[in-house]
Formats: C-alpha cells, structure tokens, sequence
C-alpha cells in the first residue's frame, strides 16, 4: 500500500512537472525567475494598463525576502510572494488600502488583483520584462524600472 501510495505520488509529481514545461513554453522566450526589481506594470490579461489620476501607471516590486508591494493605479497593495527557481509562483495574501477611484481604475485594480491571484508562474524574460502567467497565458506584464516609492 505504502509503494503504490509512494508510486501515485511520483507520477502525479511526474506529470505537474510536465504539464508546468508546457506553461513555461508558453512564452516561446527564455524565462528566468526573477529575485528582486521594480516593474511598471504595462498590461493586465493582454489590456493595457491606465494611469491614475496622478499620471503613474501601476508598478510592483518584489524584494528578496519574499515581498511583492506596489500600487494598482488606485490603491496600494503589500503581501507575500515565494518564486521558486523554477520560476513557479505563489502570491498572497495581499492586502491594500481602499480608496474609491473611478470605475476604469477600480475595473483595472480588480484585474491586477485578480492576475496576481491566479498567477502560476513569474519570469523574466528579455530586456529584464517580467511576465507572470496562469494556465499558460500571460496575465501580467511588466517593464523594469526604478522604485518610483524610494527617496
């Protein structure tokens, strides 16, 4: 019972291992997973993003010690980030402030939020460009840049 238990269970880790291959290949470029930075966030699930009433668009950035924080556009966000080397991604939970905003900045916050939940995977591909992407498809792009919250 206890080797066919063992067995079931390499198998099935076989086929994730598989299966998180062709998630990976999706990008159809090298992915790396990424340790640290600060991305301007450029698209949500394919849209691109708008920037708030301040005229920045949304950013994240991730830190060594496993944080992701940023801004949605609207709001500001903080959580927990674990990127493994390769380059499998568990987020959350995140938390954020609760301005009202308007209805299109809102729309996009609940994309972000809803693309970080989902994501499966976070890499960088060229020119340091993070993407992170659930069920093999890109669900967040990002370009690097500066912190833009660092004095």
């Amino acid at each position: 019972m206890i080797r066919r238990t063992a067995l079931t269970a390499l198998a099935a880790a076989a086929a994730a291992s598989v299966l998180w291959s062709a998630e990976l290949r999706a990008t159809s470029e090298p992915f790396e997973a990424p340790t640290a930075g600060t991305w301007q966030i450029d698209q949500i699930d394919g849209a691109p993003t708008i920037p708030s009433f301040e005229g920045r668009l949304p950013h994240l950035t991730l830190t060594e010690d496993g944080r992701i924080a940023g801004s949605s556009g609207c709001n500001r966000f903080m959580g927990q980030i674990t990127v493994e080397a390769d380059a499998r991604v568990e987020i959350g939970p995140l938390a954020s402030t609760m301005m009202a905003c308007s209805d299109p900045l809102m729309a996009q916050e609940q994309a972000l939020f809803a693309a970080l939940e989902s994501a499966q995977a976070a890499g960088l591909v060229s020119e340091g460009v993070l993407q992170m992407l659930s069920g093999g498809r890109v669900v967040l792009r990002g370009t690097p840049i500066p912190d833009p919250d660092a004095e």
